[in-house]
């Protein structure tokens, strides 16, 4: 999967025959593996062999409308989740993460090539950063780091929904 040609597609509906041609294209047939469960609102699609997984979002949740119900409307990809070898038992992701970051950069080389984040969070006994965010190109880039090297091992990309 590649990043930079699915990010055009973050926030639109499933309904996208240009995104369903895409993401056909890419091994993924959103018609029959696309299933929002009864009570939620996002529904995921996996490839842990490839290492990332989709997450879609129903457009009531996504845009906040208050008088629709859950599953009235189509899911809208909301963001993407890159993983590091062996985080959540997902393979490496392979190709391009936002920002030039690797799985093998430092916190410190993440800081360097996205700025000073906007958002982090320090739970650890040690005061380490667990993760940040940042905003980049109207999108959202949100890292998690591991407890051992401090290096990424989940990236997020996703657009912001209205209720964010």
């Amino acid at each position: 999967m590649d990043t930079d040609g699915l990010k055009r597609f973050l926030g639109r509906p499933v309904t996208d025959n240009e995104m369903e041609s895409y993401l056909f294209a890419q091994g993924i047939d959103v018609s029959k593996e696309l299933i929002l469960k009864s009570g939620d609102y996002t529904a995921h699609i996996e490839r842990p062999k490839k290492g990332f997984s989709l997450v879609f979002t129903d457009e009531a949740m996504f845009f906040n409308k208050e008088n629709q119900p859950i599953g009235k409307g189509p899911l809208y990809l909301e963001g993407m989740f890159l993983y590091a070898e062996g985080k959540g038992g997902y393979s490496q992701y392979k190709g391009e993460l936002p920002g030039g970051i690797k799985f093998r950069d430092h916190r410190s080389d993440v800081l360097t090539k996205l700025g000073e984040p906007n958002w982090q969070r320090k739970r650890r006994v040690d005061d380490s950063i667990v993760a940040e965010k940042w905003g980049l190109s109207g999108l959202i880039v949100h890292v998690t780091y591991s407890r051992d090297s401090h290096c990424p091992v989940v990236v997020y990309l996703g657009v912001p929904s209205i209720r964010s």
